[in-house]
């Protein structure tokens, strides 16, 4: 799936315009009801790239969320929101439902309303009056209510069941932009005092108070995930209140690039340019001097051209190739980014004096799989580069920079690790780095 494709918009008839604005998707809508508290075994990640599942207001799926579908929008420094105002919540109901009177309706939109204020509360954002800039906009919405009463030979009030989905959305409030939005169908019970009395039934408040929590956890979990590519914006930079940087203009560039569907055919055609020196088939030189490009990521592209036609990162040789007066704007980026990763890694490449393996490989399994992968495979969903059979030379020069602070878009926290290595452990570990290989396809 790609694109706006994967998504479609509940608005059905009758309901209100805020349904059709909170944009929520068929994946929420129709998922299949799920026991609270059950955790995933997998760490929830951002889908990017051309098959990622994208909604039409840009926000990207989180896969392997625990509870509930989540969608996000990289790229933002979600921490700077300090505050939250309440917004509009939204009912609406299954055709065949049991109807409910004003009364029971208002109950519900409030008694949701109060949970996500009492949860958000305790997590650490203050409630304010008023929207405006670092402001975050909740907006929530209960949805496709399908409510039935008990059959005529129920044995408690329990089996009154119903359904709902739940939805809790962010906007920034100054903007009105999206940023998350989080849903799950949940099933409804009766209560043996109440059945299923919308204003009093006592369940409905546990599941709207576990909603929240989940919610919560969901967006926590994926916030490492969340900003993929690049360091993110902070509201007020997003709402022009703060100065922009190099940085943060890679970082408009990199979001728009990587929302793009990648022209293969115009890929190829802009790759004459840099074959130059990268070679044909991408495989650079193995003295050091060129990397090999071949495979690499399309996410590491992007960000790398983006971050040297912004200033950065400084690469000189680069300049005349990289400037979109040459190659072209963010539609460019994306194309040869995609064309480079369909390019075959070639394994002949500069390898490094092979007499301390063991030590590299000690020092590269404690220090560096963790974000590069056990084969040095890198990460897509975060913009971290495949480092397998690349040039010695080349990573031993771009350890150096990184180590000194002159590669000014590495990761702070690479940038620390590496102060400690010698130079015989920073021989050996990207000795061993330079003879790892791509897996053998299936």
């Amino acid at each position: 799936m790609s694109g706006t494709d994967a998504v479609t918009e509940i608005d059905e008839s009758g309901r209100s315009g805020l349904g059709a604005r909170l944009g929520v998707t068929a994946a929420i809508a129709g998922t299949t009801l799920l026991v609270l508290g059950c955790i995933g075994p997998a760490e929830p990640r951002i889908q990017t790239g051309p098959d990622a599942t994208v909604t039409p207001d840009g926000l990207h799926k989180v896969d392997d969320v625990p509870n509930g579908t989540l969608f996000i929008k990289p790229g933002y420094e979600y921490g700077s929101y300090g505050e939250f105002v309440l917004g509009e919540t939204v009912l609406t109901t299954r055709p065949g439902s049991r109807t409910l009177d004003e009364s029971e309706i208002a109950s519900l939109k409030e008694r949701f309303s109060e949970a996500a204020r009492s949860a958000l509360s305790e997590s650490g954002p203050v409630e304010v009056s008023e929207r405006g800039p670092c402001v975050a906009l909740i907006n929530l919405a209960l949805l496709n209510l399908d409510l039935s009463d008990p059959p005529d030979d129920a044995a408690t009030r329990f089996d009154s069941i119903g359904s709902v989905t739940l939805v809790m959305e962010i906007r920034d409030g100054h903007t009105g932009e999206a940023l998350l939005r989080y849903g799950r169908r949940e099933r409804l019970i009766g209560d043996q005092g109440s059945g299923f009395d919308a204003a009093r039934n006592p369940i409905m408040n546990l599941a709207f108070h576990q909603f929240v929590v989940d919610f919560h956890r969901a967006f926590t979990e994926a916030l490492p995930r969340v900003s993929p590519v690049a360091r993110t914006l902070t509201c007020a930079q997003r709402a022009g209140l703060a100065p922009l940087t190099p940085e943060v203009d890679a970082i408009v560039e990199i979001e728009a690039a990587l929302a793009l569907t990648p022209d293969l055919f115009d890929g190829e055609r802009i790759y004459e340019t840099c074959s130059t020196c990268h070679l044909p088939r991408g495989t650079g030189l193995p003295d050091g001097s060129v990397p090999q490009l071949a495979g690499q990521h399309r996410s590491v592209v992007i960000k790398q051209l983006a971050d040297i036609r912004a200033g950065n990162r400084d690469n000189p040789m680069m300049y005349p190739f990289a400037y979109a007066s040459r190659i072209g704007g963010a539609q460019a980026i994306a194309d040869v980014a995609g064309y480079i990763a369909t390019l075959p890694i070639s394994t002949d490449t500069g390898k490094g004096p092979g007499t301390d393996l063991t030590l590299g490989q000690s020092l590269f399994e404690r220090d560096c799989a963790s974000c590069h992968g056990a084969r040095g495979e890198g990460d897509a969903s975060r913009a971290i580069p495949r480092i397998q059979a690349q040039h010695f030379a080349y990573l031993e020069r771009q350890f150096e920079w990184i180590r000194n602070g002159r590669r000014r878009n590495s990761d702070p926290e690479m940038q620390e690790r590496v102060q400690a290595y010698s130079a015989a452990e920073t021989r050996a570990v990207l000795d061993y780095v330079s003879r790892l290989e791509p897996a053998a396809p299936k």
